[in-house]
């Protein structure tokens, strides 16, 4: 991710109902300003998670993903 990706997806979200970016979207920009962030993986098939976390290495963590869930505790 480049600084203009960066401008272009701020740029977007401001013009959309959703004015959030995602977790992804913000260790993407940490990267791009050398912040340190832990490694992760999307998986959406339970196959490619198991082999995902042999690739990581244990322990892992499991989080759940959804376009209307910004955090854990609005999924209960």
């Amino acid at each position: 991710m480049k600084q203009t990706d960066i401008q272009e997806l701020i740029s977007a979200r401001l013009l959309s109902s959703s004015k959030s970016i995602t977790e992804n979207e913000a260790k993407k920009i940490f990267k791009l300003f050398h912040i340190p962030v832990v490694e992760e993986k999307k998986e959406t098939n339970i196959n490619r998670v198991l082999d995902a976390c042999g690739k990581i290495g244990f322990p892992v963590v499991l989080k759940g993903m959804g376009q209307n869930i910004l955090h854990k505790t609005e999924s209960g």
